[in-house]
């Protein structure tokens, strides 16, 4: 978390910047000086189900989750990359129509086009 997000978060609960630190975040596993919002029975500590309770000033990784935009190096977004490029790149194309095989994907526009017209 940077320093804003944290301010951010004060501001929001009307609580200090202090309070905000030793409530909610904890050193972050792979580098102590920096913090990281704190996990409590396997969740966020201001996940409440599956609400938000800081919605409006929640941090930036919050933000962009689940993190599926072109640009970022996440998953979704490298997912996004070989679907754009996969028209391009025969590895890529079938990289992906194997994946649809294995996961039983069915275009189901193109099927019910194929049944109009026969």
């Amino acid at each position: 978390m940077t320093p804003g997000e944290i301010q951010a978060i004060a501001a929001y609960l009307n609580m200090s910047e202090d309070e905000v630190r030793l409530k909610h975040t904890m050193a972050d596993p792979q580098d102590s000086s920096r913090r990281v919002l704190r996990n409590e029975r396997d969740a966020c500590t201001f996940l409440d189900g599956n609400l938000c309770l800081i919605y409006d000033a929640r941090p930036g990784p919050c933000r962009r989750f689940p993190h599926v935009h072109p640009g970022e190096h996440s998953l979704g977004a490298r997912m996004e990359s070989a679907c754009r490029h996969s028209s391009v790149c025969p590895i890529l194309y079938n990289a992906l129509e194997e994946y649809k095989h294995q996961s039983g994907y069915h275009d189901l526009g193109r099927a019910a086009a194929a049944g109009a017209g026969g």
